[in-house]
């Protein structure tokens, strides 16, 4: 079975080539590739997908604060094992944008797991708990701008701007008290969406990385025969119309 970031690398290049994508030599033959903006949208479904898949299940930090609790004082609270294991994109779209091809995905979803623990002192104990809980992440949107040139024959990307906004966080503990839950989301709920939108942007740029890295192995040439070989190098810039 492929790579995914091979299917992820082709999607990018169908996208860039927009509604004509035109590679030629005026010494050589050519080839032209026609996409209509169905197959764009399409590029863009496949693409998104892939990425999804390569990026999940994904780890986050874990999170450590202290809590004053009315009543109860002060309390250590703990997250860990945070981890997204599904994302759910409602809607996005794609354009080429200057100075390089923007790609939004907006409306999405992601579900977490994760540990909590907590440990607070008396004058006589030491009180602690611990279980786990899940995160449902509403609203978020993720922004990329690539930018895809040719150099030297291959296909070079660059990652021009990244981002991700978390717009609301719903947090469900198993067991515990009403206090704890509060606690949690109060101290907690600001710090687990910026861990999102970290861990998210993050993965995006390392994905970025290999992904121009397997641009840059891809053969310039493919053998037919012993005597011929088919020359798979770009001869001009990605553009659209």
């Amino acid at each position: 079975m492929a790579h995914p970031l091979l299917f992820l690398v082709a999607c990018l290049v169908l996208i860039q080539a927009g509604t004509a994508h035109n590679l030629e030599s005026n010494e050589e033959g050519h080839v032209s590739l026609l996409l209509s903006s169905k197959g764009v949208d399409f590029a863009k479904d496949v693409l998104i997908n892939k990425a999804v898949s390569t990026i999940i299940p994904l780890q986050l930090p874990d999170i450590e604060k202290s809590v004053k609790i009315p009543l109860i004082g002060k309390v250590r609270m703990i997250l860990s094992n945070i981890t997204i294991f599904s994302v759910n994109v409602s809607s996005s779209y794609v354009e080429n944008g200057n100075p390089g091809l923007v790609l939004v995905a907006s409306g999405a979803t992601a579900s977490l797991s994760m540990k909590w623990a907590y440990s607070y002192s008396t004058w006589l104990i030491v009180i602690s708990d611990s279980g786990d809980a899940s995160v449902q992440v509403k609203g978020m949107e993720v922004g990329l701008t690539i930018a895809i040139k040719e150099q030297g024959g291959t296909l070079e990307l660059s990652l021009l701007d990244c981002g991700c906004h978390v717009q609301d966080i719903t947090i469900k503990l198993n067991g515990g008290a009403s206090w704890l839950y509060q606690g949690i989301v109060d101290a907690f709920q600001g710090s687990i969406g910026s861990a999102v939108e970290n861990a998210i942007s993050k993965k995006i740029k390392e994905e970025i990385v290999k992904l121009d890295s397997l641009l840059q192995s891809l053969p310039k040439q493919i053998p037919i025969d012993h005597v011929a070989a088919l020359n798979t190098t770009f001869v001009g810039q990605p553009c659209s119309e």
